[in-house]
């Protein structure tokens, strides 16, 4: 512990087949620009394909094996929330290989950063997601930016309008998986896309009885792909 600024721990491990392994989890504590994780580890592995007999093919895994994980969350304002993670490691199998459960969890992590904004009837989200791993498939999101128009009256009359419209740019990417699930450790660019799409709706709600909700609408939608 440092204090209220910081706290972790060391991880220093040594396996009698595999060799050892040794990093630090650390936090780090930034009042209203959030909470910051920094998980590295690092290992040896005197044999890095012993795991991998079960499975027909992995290509070849690195004696010198490594995952980077950073994750960031804050609140600076009241109507801002901002969110980023980063999952890096040098082979598809070492989360499988070290860290169990996390990977049964999830074995395919992704790298992120988002912001969200809110006000009272509006909120615009932005999504970017490179590809940190290239043996994982993975569509990247560069940017991928989203305007929420939530239900509001339309002046004072008895309809209501809401929306939602939406902008980004995508690459797809897919493993090559050639003789095997993870085979090779260079994924294949598969195709880029721009998209947008807007749409927008007016209703008026009814109430009959005390209890009969009606509510009729109109809207359209319309979609853009380059």
């Amino acid at each position: 512990f440092l204090g209220d600024v910081a706290d972790g721990k060391i991880h220093l491990d040594y396996r009698d087949r595999r060799g050892p392994g040794l990093g630090p989890d650390i936090n780090v504590h930034l009042g209203r620009w959030g909470d910051a994780t920094l998980k590295y580890y690092y290992v040896h592995d005197s044999q890095p394909n012993y795991s991998t007999n079960v499975y027909p093919y992995f290509g070849n895994i690195p004696e010198d094996r490594q995952r980077v994980y950073l994750g960031w969350q804050a609140t600076p304002a009241t109507n801002l929330n901002l969110k980023a993670l980063v999952n890096y490691q040098t082979d598809p199998l070492f989360l499988h290989d070290f860290f169990e459960s996390t990977y049964t969890a999830n074995p395919q992590p992704n790298s992120f950063f988002e912001a969200q904004k809110y006000w009272d009837n509006w909120s615009l989200d932005a999504l970017v997601t490179p590809r940190v791993n290239d043996f994982f498939s993975q569509v990247e999101r560069l940017p991928d930016v989203q305007l929420t128009g939530y239900r509001q009256q339309v002046f004072d009359t008895p309809v209501y309008y809401d929306s939602q419209s939406s902008a980004g740019w995508y690459r797809a990417y897919s493993a090559n998986m050639t003789n095997g699930l993870y085979a090779g450790t260079n994924g294949i660019y598969a195709a880029s896309a721009a998209r947008a799409d807007t749409y927008h709706q007016l209703t008026l709600p009814w109430t009959f009885f005390h209890w009969l909700n009606v509510t009729p609408r109109v809207g359209g939608r319309l979609t853009y792909y380059r």
